[in-house]
C-alpha cells in the first residue's frame, strides 16, 4: 500500500456523481407518513440527471387550475428546447454535456399562446465521465416489492451497484414508462392506478454513461379502491437534505481549505497514519503531535510531512493527505494538521486518541464493530445514522473495524463526501455529522463489501481512503488492486484486494475480503465467486489465512468479513459456499477463532457456533437502508432483528422482540476484550443496550471491574456493567489454562443417530426416518442436513421429516445431527442415499403405497 500511495501523489482526474436537484417533488412518502398542502402548486417539476448525456424532465399538472392548458414549454437556460402536448408528462434532454449545470423551467400555455402557469426552476449537474471506461451495465435493483393501499400502490427497493455509479431508477407499469427517479430514491407511490385493475411492475438501473440493467420485476398486484392521498409539500432545493442532523459547532471554527475533518488508520503496533482532505490552494501539508502529559495537558510541537492524492468529490477537486507517525505504544497523543502554514482545525482543540496496546498485554480494552454504513437520503432516517455515530464516538472504543460496504450505494469519494457538500449519496461518511464526530480519536479497519468493489476510477476510492499500511506489512497481507480472471465464466476484472491481521493486547484481528462485484456474476453467484476467488483451499487468501492463524496459537481471534455465514434475510442470505469445513467457516473453527463479524444484510442477528464453526455476529446496521427479518433464523440464528417499511421484524431461538423503529436497527456492538471474557454489546442509534453476551474462551483472568484507562470518566448509559454470561459458550484448546477454567454443567455430546433410511414416495417428495439418539440430559432437536447443507431442524420427539423440495432423476445424500440444550452436537449419521426415479414418482401419484 505504501507504493501505491507514493504513486498517487501527481494530480488525475476524478468522477463525480450526478447531483439530483427536485424542486417540487409529485412523489409521496410511505404510508402512514402522508401529509397534505393547504394549496397544492398547479405544476410540480421534477428534473434528474440520467447519464452523462440525458436530463429526464418530468412535471405533474393540476387540472382543476389548468383547464385550458393544451401545452407545455420546456426551457433549459432560459432557452426554448421544446413544446409538448399538455398530455405529455416528462420530456429527455439528450443534448447535455458532462459536468455541466442546468437550470429547467415548464411553461404551460393555453391554445393560443398564452401562459397559465410556469414552475418553479429545477436545477441539475450532469455526472462526470468516468474515469476509466465503463463497459458493463449496472446490476438491477434489488429485491423489488409492491404493496397495495386504498388509493395508491407502494413500490419500495433496494439499492443497485455498478462500477461507475448508479445515477438513476426507470419505472414501468404494465411496460408502459411511469417514472425516472434518483439512485438516492428507493421508493415510489403511484396513485394514478384504476381500482380492480391489476398491474405489474418493474425497475432499471441506468449508471452514469446509460447502460440499463435488466428489469427487475415484482408480482403482480391489484390496485385496491380508496381516496388517493394529496401531494406532499415541494422538495429540498439543491444541496438540502430533509430532516438533516445539525451542524456541529465546530464547522464554523475550521478553516475553509479543511474539506475533510482528520480521521485516523493502520493504528498497529508503534503507528498510525492520520488522514485528512483540502482543497488544492497547496501542495505542502503537514501534522504536528505531541505526548499527553501527566497533568492531562498536551502540546503538538513534532512535525511530519504529508503526502497528497488527487481526488474528486462531486465536481470539485481536492487533495487526500496522510501522515504517517511512529511513536509508542500504549500512549495518548494529540496533534493538529496544517495546509503551508495554516492550521486547519483553527480555533478547535488538538484531537486526541490512544496508540494500540502492545500485543502480549493483559490490559482490558474495548474495540467498536458496524457495518454497512454511510448512507445519505434526505429522510429521518438521516438523524438515526447521524446518533449512531455519536454513539460509536462515545463508546470509549479504542478503536473499530466495519464488516463492509462503506459508503452508499457505490463507494464513491462523492458518497464519501466532505464537510461542506450535502445531497443525496453526498458526504455520508466524511460530512460534518457522521463518521467526522468519532474518526479523530477512533482509528478504522474497513473491510471491502460488494458496494463500492467495482470502480471505474483510475485509483480505488477504497485504497486511498483508507491507508492500512503498516498493518498490511506486518502480517504479510494484501491491499491492492489483483486481476481476478474467469471465475465462474464472469469477465476478467481488476478488483481491490484487501487482508490482512493485526494485534491489540492478547487478541488478533483478522480483517478479511470475502465480498464479490454483482455486475459480474458469469455462471455463478456473487457467493459462489467469492468462494472460487477467495476461498478454495488453494487459494491465495485461505493459504495466507490458515498460515497466520496457526502460527498464533495462543492469541484470542477475531475474524471480519462480509458475506454472512448465517442470515435471516430472503434476498441478503446465509452464504452457504462460506459454510462447512471445506471453506472459511471450518477453516476459522479448526484454529479456534472466537467470533466471526460479518455485514450485507442491513440488521442484526445473532448465531451460535454450527459443529465445527464458530460464533458469529451479523451487524449490517450501521447506516445502510434497513431491512427486515423475512427468512428462517432455525437453529442457529440466536437473536434477530430487521425494519422495513412494514415495520419491524424478529427471530431467534431467544424469541427477540420486534423493534418499534428503524432507530432500534441502527446499531453498533462494542466488544470488551479483558482476558478469557469477551462481552459484545448491540448498542442502537438512540443509546440503548440489547441482547447483550459475556462469552468464556479458554482460561479466564478476573472478571473486569473497571474501563479501560482510555474510556471517558463520563462513560455513557450504553456501556455495560451486568452483562449475563452466556451459557452455551465454546472453549479453544489453543489458549493454556492459567486460572480455573469456567465450564459448562454439560459437555457431553448426544449420541450419533442411526437406521437412517429416505424413500422416493411421491413426486418431489423424500421421506426420511431414523432411530432416537441418546443424552445425559435431553436430546432437544435434530438437523437434517442434503448433500450437506443444512435443510431443516425438528424437536427432540421427532424422528421422521418430510423433503417437499427434490427434483426428479436427482441423487441425493441424507445425514442426522442431533443436538442437546447446551448446545452439544453429534457426530454425523451414515449418510442415506436415495435417487428419485420418474416412473415411481408419476405411479405414486395414483396408486397408494402400502408399508405393511
Amino acid at each position: 500500500m505504501t507504493l501505491l500511495r507514493r504513486q498517487h501523489t501527481k494530480p488525475g482526474r476524478s468522477y463525480t456523481l450526478a447531483v439530483l436537484c427536485i424542486i417540487l417533488v409529485a412523489t409521496l412518502p410511505a404510508a402512514g407518513n402522508l401529509r397534505t398542502l393547504a394549496a397544492a402548486p398547479p405544476i410540480a417539476l421534477t428534473v434528474v440527471a440520467i447519464s452523462v448525456q440525458q436530463v429526464d424532465v418530468s412535471w405533474k399538472l393540476d387540472r382543476t387550475g389548468l383547464a385550458g392548458a393544451t401545452s407545455v414549454q420546456i426551457q433549459r437556460d432560459g432557452m426554448h428546447l421544446s413544446t409538448v402536448d399538455a398530455n405529455t408528462a416528462h420530456y429527455t434532454d439528450a443534448a447535455v454535456q458532462p459536468s455541466m449545470s442546468y437550470t429547467y423551467v415548464a411553461v404551460v400555455q393555453d391554445a393560443a399562446g398564452q401562459t397559465l402557469a410556469q414552475s418553479a426552476p429545477g436545477q441539475i449537474r450532469t455526472p462526470a465521465l468516468p474515469e476509466t471506461p465503463d463497459t458493463t451495465p449496472p446490476t438491477p435493483p434489488e429485491e423489488l416489492g409492491v404493496m397495495a393501499h386504498p388509493g395508491y400502490v407502494l413500490l419500495d427497493w433496494y439499492y443497485a451497484t455498478d462500477d461507475s455509479d448508479v445515477t438513476a431508477f426507470l419505472l414501468r407499469r404494465n411496460d408502459q414508462r411511469l417514472a425516472v427517479v434518483p439512485a438516492s430514491t428507493l421508493k415510489y407511490i403511484d396513485t394514478d392506478i384504476q381500482p380492480g385493475t391489476v398491474y405489474t411492475y418493474t425497475v432499471e438501473s441506468i449508471d452514469t454513461v446509460g447502460h440499463h440493467s435488466p428489469p427487475e420485476t415484482a408480482p403482480a398486484i391489484t390496485a385496491l379502491a380508496g381516496p388517493a392521498p394529496a401531494m406532499t409539500a415541494p422538495g429540498p432545493s439543491s444541496g438540502d437534505r430533509l430532516s438533516a442532523p445539525a451542524v456541529p459547532s465546530f464547522m464554523h471554527n475550521i478553516s475553509s481549505h479543511l474539506t475533510r475533518y482528520p480521521y485516523l488508520t493502520d493504528l498497529v503496533d508503534r503507528y498510525v497514519i492520520i488522514n485528512w482532505a483540502t482543497d488544492r490552494t497547496s501542495t505542502d501539508g503537514a501534522v504536528k503531535w505531541g505526548k499527553v502529559s501527566s497533568n492531562g495537558s498536551c502540546t503538538p510541537n513534532t512535525t511530519v510531512s504529508a503526502s497528497q492524492v488527487s481526488i474528486n468529490v462531486n465536481g470539485v477537486n481536492e487533495y487526500q493527505w496522510n501522515a504517517d507517525l511512529t511513536l509508542t505504544p500504549e500512549t495518548q497523543y494529540c496533534y493538529r494538521v496544517y495546509l503551508d502554514d495554516t492550521d486547519l482545525l483553527g480555533t478547535d482543540p488538538s484531537p486526541r486518541f490512544w496508540t494500540q496496546i502492545p500485543s502480549g498485554s493483559s490490559k482490558p480494552f474495548s474495540f467498536a464493530v458496524f457495518g454497512d454504513w454511510g448512507a445519505v437520503d434526505g429522510t429521518d432516517l438521516d438523524i438515526d445514522r447521524a446518533n449512531l455515530m455519536q454513539q460509536i464516538a462515545a463508546s470509549g472504543a479504542r478503536f473499530a473495524v466495519t464488516t463492509g460496504d462503506n459508503g452508499y450505494p457505490s463507494g464513491s469519494q462523492t458518497n464519501y463526501g466532505d464537510l461542506w457538500q450535502t445531497g443525496p449519496d453526498t458526504s455520508a461518511i466524511f460530512g460534518p455529522s457522521f463518521w467526522t464526530v468519532a474518526g479523530a480519536s477512533m482509528p478504522l479497519f474497513p473491510i471491502l463489501g460488494n458496494h463500492g468493489l467495482s470502480r471505474s476510477d483510475t485509483y480505488h476510492p477504497h485504497l486511498i481512503t483508507w491507508p492500512q499500511d503498516k498493518a498490511v506489512e506486518l502480517s504479510h497481507g494484501t491491499y491492492e488492486i489483483e486481476t481476478y480472471c474467469c471465475v465462474n465464466d464472469s469477465a476478467s476484472a481488476r478488483y481491490p484486494s484487501g487482508w490482512y491481521a493485526f494485534d491489540a493486547g492478547t487478541a488478533r484481528f483478522y480483517v478479511l475480503d470475502a465480498a464479490w462485484a454483482d455486475g459480474n456474476i458469469g455462471s455463478a453467484s456473487a457467493y459462489e465467486n467469492d468462494y472460487a476467488a477467495h476461498w478454495t483451499p488453494s487459494s491465495a487468501e485461505y493459504q495466507w489465512l490458515e498460515r497466520d492463524l496457526a502460527a498464533h496459537p495462543n492469541a484470542l481471534k477475531f475474524a471480519f468479513f462480509h458475506y454472512p455465514l448465517y442470515s435471516a434475510n430472503k434476498h441478503e442470505t446465509s452464504d452457504t459456499f462460506l459454510q462447512g469445513s471445506n471453506s472459511l467457516e471450518g477453516l476459522l473453527g479448526r484454529y479456534d477463532v472466537a467470533i466471526a463479524f460479518n455485514g450485507h444484510a442491513h440488521l442484526y442477528q445473532r448465531n451460535r457456533a454450527a459443529p465445527g464453526g464458530v460464533i458469529s455476529y451479523l451487524t449490517g446496521g450501521g447506516g445502510g437502508k434497513p431491512e427486515p427479518i423475512d427468512g428462517s433464523c432455525g437453529t442457529i440464528g440466536m437473536y434477530a432483528i430487521g425494519w422495513s417499511s412494514s415495520g419491524g421484524s424478529a427471530c431467534g431461538v431467544d424469541q427477540p422482540k420486534e423493534p418499534g423503529s428503524a432507530a432500534e436497527v441502527f446499531h453498533f456492538l462494542l466488544v470488551t476484550v479483558n482476558g478469557g471474557h469477551v462481552t459484545v454489546a448491540p448498542t442502537n442509534s438512540q443509546g440503548s443496550t440489547f441482547d447483550v453476551q459475556t462469552y468464556t474462551f479458554g482460561s479466564v483472568a478476573a472478571t473486569p471491574t473497571n474501563t479501560p484507562t482510555n474510556t471517558p470518566t463520563n462513560t455513557p448509559a450504553n456501556t455495560p456493567t451486568n452483562t449475563p454470561t452466556n451459557t452455551a459458550t465454546r472453549t479453544p484448546t489453543n489458549i493454556p489454562p492459567s486460572n480455573t477454567p469456567v465450564s459448562h454443567s454439560d459437555t457431553e455430546p448426544p449420541s450419533r443417530p442411526t437406521n437412517v433410511t429416505a424413500i422416493h414416495d411421491k413426486e418431489n417428495r423424500i421421506t426420511l426416518s431414523w432411530s432416537s439418539s441418546t443424552d445425559n440430559i435431553e436430546v432437544t432437536g435434530y438437523i437434517i442436513r442434503r448433500d450437506g447443507k443444512e435443510l431443516a431442524t425438528v424437536n427432540g420427539n421427532t424422528l421422521t421429516y418430510v423433503d417437499t423440495s427434490a427434483e426428479l432423476s436427482t441423487t441425493y445424500s441424507y445425514t442426522v445431527i442431533a443436538f442437546d440444550a447446551a448446545g452439544n452436537y453429534s457426530s454425523p449419521s451414515a449418510p442415506a442415499m436415495v435417487t428419485t426415479d420418474t416412473k415411481v414418482a408419476r405411479d405414486s401419484l395414483f396408486f397408494p403405497i402400502i408399508v405393511k
